[in-house]
């Protein structure tokens, strides 16, 4: 609306597109909350800087219409309000000094006080603040890690996975700090993880799968089987190839398992362990791995299995 006077610029923003984007992005309708969530699509990326409102309260406002609007039965809507609600934020930049410390603390509630599809639309929202909002997500990190394993141990495979996608966001972030800063984070998630492959839950076990991958992409390898002294400021590289063996028994234990959820994570991890350490690998696993991934090739049932979603 840059050729259009401000005052009726204005006039048309308040008094017909707010409203319609409200409408819809409300809408019980998965066909109406897309077309809203394409329109703040593009409206973010033919904005002016003229405008009608601020821009960080025309932003705010749209979050709100966003946020407001993803908790829906469509799981897959969900996933693409999150998008929006990424590009809002990377739009938008800083939404002030109070939104953090109200925003992230309720969102994290709806872990345990709101049901499946909150705890869903909680975790894509959260993952969304860590990734456009870095600085401003950082002091709440450790707050987030110590309830993440709600989500990534969910009974919906979704939510796990989004539990999984946040965690590598805080990771990144946990990744900036000191080796004596983020020595006891790793610790106390190596801990939950190896606690989780003590379950015979599928959830359980998947959970600490999906939150190894993301220890072993942003991390580096952490042993289960012995804590890192919080002090140590350099870890040897004798020490990192006793913990990717470690690491790699413990993992390729559960690709036999019934689930095949559990069966193609493990696949999935396959390609991150073999080119961390290829020489290791290749020596005291390569064997192994191709007796069982050949076998599964000839069978048409179990074909997906062997192609890993994640290379």
């Amino acid at each position: 609306m840059s050729d259009v006077r401000p005052e009726v610029a204005s006039k048309i923003w308040s008094d017909y597109i707010n409203p319609k984007l409200f409408e819809m992005t409300q809408s019980p309708y998965a066909s109406e909350k897309l077309g809203g969530l394409c329109a703040i699509d593009r409206i973010l990326e033919v904005e002016s800087d003229e405008v009608v409102e601020s821009r960080a309260v025309k932003h705010f406002r749209l979050y709100q219409y966003v946020k407001n609007g993803l908790v829906t039965a469509d799981w897959t809507l969900m996933a693409r309000a999150a998008q929006t609600l990424g590009r809002i934020i990377e739009y938008g930049g800083h939404f002030g000094d109070g939104f953090m410390p109200a925003e992230v603390p309720r969102l994290l509630d709806n872990f345990t006080s709101g049901g499946e599809l909150a705890r869903y639309s909680s975790t894509l929202n959260l993952r969304v603040l860590a990734q456009y909002s870095t600085a401003q997500f950082s002091p709440y990190v450790i707050a987030v890690l110590d309830r993440i394993w709600i989500p990534l141990r969910d009974s919906k495979v979704s939510t796990r996975e989004a539990a999984a996608e946040l965690l590598a966001r805080c990771l990144v972030i946990v990744g900036l700090r000191s080796v004596q800063a983020h020595s006891p984070i790793y610790d106390k998630i190596d801990s939950e993880i190896l606690s989780g492959f003590k379950q015979t839950s599928v959830d359980y076990i998947h959970g600490s799968l999906l939150a190894y991958r993301e220890m072993l992409l942003h991390a580096g390898m952490v042993k289960f089987s012995e804590v890192i002294e919080s002090t140590l400021a350099n870890r040897s590289s004798q020490h990192m190839a006793d913990s990717f063996v470690s690491n790699a028994e413990i993992v390729l234990r559960f690709r036999e398992h019934k689930d095949p959820i559990i069966k193609r994570t493990v696949v999935s991890l396959l390609p991150g362990l073999a080119s961390y350490d290829s020489q290791v690998f290749g020596e005291q696993f390569l064997h192994k791995v191709m007796a069982y991934l050949l076998p599964l090739l000839k069978r048409p049932s179990e074909r997906t299995i062997s192609e890993p979603p994640y290379l």
